[in-house]
């Protein structure tokens, strides 16, 4: 189904919520997980985030330039690390989103918006992905405050998925961040891909904003999520 065309604004309109999202989720977080599919995630074992991001964007990119993709990809870009326009920070002090995804098919263009955090013990943990540079700089507003939802990725580099999303959803219900409308909980988008759900209370005036966190495997342990046939069904499967 391909995301339907209506009238232009200068800010996200009400109709975003219901009618355009769940199809504008589905194709970003396929294009997300086709991305990491591609990639050789044993190599990045111990690479930065900012390694793995770049990696993970220049594969989407691939994925976005092939001639034989199918037409719905003609709507997206994909962006590493856009600066943020702020009436405080001016040029090079501007902050910086990690990847955005951008839709092209109408105006205002629809962003969806990531902060990629690693999750690797006794290096990067819980309280980098849900402090000021991770979730909670969305809940100020500093990121996404034009959008109802964004996303959150863990570049998992040890243990497993199940044992970090354990973690992270104990700690979001203790911590500064439990101001929030529904727990931690899983949410299904694209089959094999970890993905969760947790809604979130906003600095005023801005509304809640739903916040969509994948998890990314990349310890060698938990890096075959899908082979190159799963991938290839993958791309065929994208929305119309």
């Amino acid at each position: 189904m391909a995301l339907s065309r209506h009238s232009q604004g200068s800010t996200a309109p009400a109709w975003l919520r219901d009618n355009y999202w769940v199809t504008f989720r589905h194709d970003v977080f396929t294009l997300l997980h086709l991305g990491h599919a591609r990639l050789d995630r044993n190599s990045l074992t111990a690479a930065h985030e900012e390694d793995i991001t770049g990696e993970l964007t220049r594969v989407i990119e691939e994925l976005l330039d092939d001639p034989k993709a199918p037409e719905w990809y003609s709507r997206y870009g994909v962006h590493e690390e856009p600066r943020l326009h702020s009436p405080i920070r001016k040029g090079k002090r501007r902050q910086r989103m990690d990847i955005r995804i951008e839709c092209t098919d109408q105006r205002p263009r629809t962003h969806y918006e990531f902060e990629a955090k690693r999750l690797c013990r006794g290096k990067c943990g819980c309280s980098d992905y849900l402090g000021p540079e991770g979730l909670r700089a969305f809940l100020t507003g500093e990121y996404a405050p034009r959008w109802p939802e964004a996303g959150m990725l863990g570049y998992v580099q040890s243990d497993d998925v199940s044992r970090w999303q354990h973690e992270l959803a104990t700690n979001m219900a203790a911590g500064p961040n439990r101001r929030h409308d529904g727990d931690w909980q899983p949410e299904p988008i694209v089959t094999d891909l970890f993905t969760y759900r947790s809604k979130h209370e906003r600095t005023a005036p801005l509304e809640p904003i739903t916040i969509y966190h994948a998890l990314l495997p990349f310890h060698p342990e938990n890096s075959a999520l899908v082979d190159d046939r799963d991938a290839a069904g993958q791309e065929n499967q994208g929305q119309e």
